[in-house]
């Protein structure tokens, strides 16, 4: 029998792991560290495979295996992760299942939501009390823009000897770097909460395998501020192997809003007449309106929505100006001041909101 490929970067991954491989399925399960590989132990059905792998070297490793199927079981937030097993399964003409983490349905009432660490890092800096830092160690470097953070942020990472290297080099060390392995309990929460002093908890929406509602109930026991990443968009994509899933559920309610209301108002003529106004270039306006989509989908997840929408629209100011002036011949250069000066401003201010300077 060929060998199930699994994606085990998650506890659901390694239990579907194990389970499959206690009923005597070939399983193969493909974790990014050697902390991960010592999370599994191999046994004649189970193996694991360490290191992480990019679409050309999984597409590589499927063929070697032989594998028809390939569960994506990774965390919801590795998104780029899931593009590239997606990407290489379609590729390899692998059948590509995704595992998706179980969402908790805690109370966030209470809660900061932000779009992304970025906009968590933004609030915290107007705060003050010590923070605890559940959102992984690979944009831990985003905190420390924060006044004081050696002192102020405790970043609860994995225990790897990699990731607590590379903590240490960003300045948590001693008490401010806590290396364990969750999920944790409320209990578990709750001190570290208390023996901290900690103000404000920032964690990712995480599902309950995560230990997020274990997260908020300390939370609130010790009057703890949530700060939590967690938007409806954010979500979508991670629902989903791909952006252009996300992208084509957003055009979707478009068209069907807008095929309703023609529908309504012009009946079958309106359609008749949609069809004789096509031509190339009344297209150029739906690439362009995908393309920001596209561009906001993906702000939203790497960067926030704040930088997002701030070059966004500086952008497409920019881009309007230098079509006015390229049609308006002969207007005098003193005419020309106050929109270049709104244009430079307007560069500034999106760059001033992309470092958070101000």
């Amino acid at each position: 029998m060929r060998p199930v490929i699994i994606f085990a970067g998650t506890t659901e991954g390694r239990k579907l792991s194990e389970y499959l491989a206690v009923r005597k399925v070939p399983v193969t399960a493909c974790v990014a560290t050697e902390y991960g590989e010592t999370l599994l132990t191999e046994t004649e059905y189970l193996k694991v495979h360490a290191g992480r792998m990019d679409e050309a070297a999984m597409g590589q490793f499927f063929e070697e295996q032989k594998t028809e199927l390939v569960v994506d079981a990774t965390h919801p937030y590795a998104a780029v992760v899931s593009e590239n097993v997606a990407a290489a399964c379609k590729k390899a003409g692998v059948e590509y299942l995704r595992l998706i983490r179980e969402s908790s349905t805690s109370e966030t009432e209470d809660a900061v939501l932000v779009d992304s660490v970025d906009e968590a890092v933004n609030f915290l800096k107007e705060t003050e009390g010590n923070i605890l830092a559940t959102t992984g160690s690979k944009e831990l470097f985003k905190y420390t823009v924060i006044p004081n953070y050696e002192s102020r942020v405790f970043a609860r990472v994995l225990s790897t000897a990699e990731v607590a290297s590379a903590c240490e080099k960003l300045g948590f060390v001693g008490r401010n770097l806590i290396c364990m392995q969750g999920p944790f309990s409320v209990e578990m929460n709750l001190a570290m909460l208390r023996e901290y002093k900690i103000s404000y908890l920032v964690t990712k929406e995480s599902g309950i395998a995560g230990g997020y509602p274990q997260k908020c109930e300390a939370a609130a026991m010790a009057g703890v501020g949530l700060v939590v990443q967690n938007t409806l968009m954010v979500r979508i994509t991670q629902s989903a192997s791909t952006i252009l899933i996300a992208m084509l559920l957003n055009s979707l309610v478009g068209i069907v809003i807008f095929v309703t209301m023609l529908l309504l108002r012009q009946g079958v003529a309106g359609f008749q007449e949609l069809a004789l106004s096509v031509k190339w270039w009344t297209l150029i306006p739906g690439l362009l309106g995908s393309f920001f989509v596209f561009a906001s989908i993906s702000g939203y997840q790497n960067v926030g929505a704040a930088t997002t929408i701030a070059v966004l629209v500086a952008s497409q100011l920019v881009g309007g100006l230098i079509m006015d002036l390229v049609r308006a011949h002969g207007v005098p250069v003193r005419a020309l001041i106050g929109p270049l000066c709104g244009a430079v401003m307007l560069v500034v201010g999106a760059w001033l909101v992309a470092r958070r300077q101000f």
